[in-house]
């Protein structure tokens, strides 16, 4: 079981945002989506509709996950507790279709160098390299790749792969809530899509979201790595707070305005 995934040329997007910039999206041609973030702490859930020129923001939630949902090993122990808060959100807001995003904690990311005439079926080919690097069969993973950079003679492409039995956890919380799943990417790709533009050479988002701070990187508007810093997202807060001898409110400014700057530059 896999997923295909067609790459388009930079230059694409490029055009598509110009005209976009320049005319408004009809509602025929984005109607809207809602999107739906599980992590072990909280649920979080976000609704876009089309505003005047550009999507808009309808709605944002953040929901606390009771204690007991998760094991340590970030596999979900009580199914019932989520279910109910995915479908007390779900009622909230009438959401219908939703794209989730699965925790990084189970996902194998992985480059692979393939000849350029594996083109013709980019995925067949990369089931070869399965094997060197997930340690399950193919039947017990769902794939997604995206292809990085072509040459004349090879191509390297980005592959992300998921257990089965991990994603169907979160699948079936989220069809037994009463949802249509419209789709599904690891959080980190979701965050960063929407947070840079692909005209982004290369940055780092610092994501504190309640839970465990991680540092995402991206390259030309692809996630190269997502790591977990080992430290909640609030103690990280405190400590900015401490350092700069300033309140919350204003530490929570300087990192949504200024961000962090790093002292090795791109690194």
């Amino acid at each position: 079981m896999k997923s295909r995934h067609f790459s388009y040329p930079a230059a694409f997007f490029d055009i598509a945002r110009s005209i976009t910039q320049s005319f408004p999206v009809p509602k025929s041609v984005f109607s809207g989506g809602v999107g739906l973030s599980i992590t072990r702490d909280a649920v979080q859930v976000a609704g876009l509709g089309a505003g005047k020129g550009k999507p808009e923001v309808l709605f944002l939630d953040h929901t606390p996950i009771p204690a007991g949902t998760f094991a340590d090993d970030g596999s979900i122990q009580n199914p019932a507790l989520l279910r109910d808060v995915v479908q007390r959100l779900r009622e909230d807001h009438h959401v219908e279709r939703v794209h989730i995003s699965l925790p990084e904690e189970h996902a194998y990311v992985f480059s692979v160098t393939l000849p350029s005439e594996a083109m013709s079926d980019i995925a067949q080919a990369i089931e070869f390299h399965l094997k060197e690097n997930v340690p399950f069969s193919l039947d017990q993973i769902l794939f997604d790749y995206e292809v990085l950079q072509v040459t004349e003679r090879e191509m390297v492409a980005q592959v992300v792969v998921y257990p089965i039995a991990v994603a169907s956890e979160y699948f079936g919380v989220c069809l037994e809530a009463g949802y249509v799943l419209a789709g599904a990417e690891l959080h980190g790709k979701s965050i960063a899509r929407a947070c840079l533009g692909g005209a982004d050479e290369m940055a780092a988002i610092l994501l504190l979201d309640g839970g465990v701070a991680a540092v995402i990187a991206v390259r030309d508007g692809i996630v190269y790595t997502s790591v977990e810093l080992g430290v909640e997202s609030d103690e990280l807060v405190r400590a900015l707070m401490k350092t700069l001898q300033v309140s919350q409110i204003e530490a929570l400014r300087i990192l949504h305005l200024r961000g962090v700057t790093l002292a090795t530059d791109k690194e």
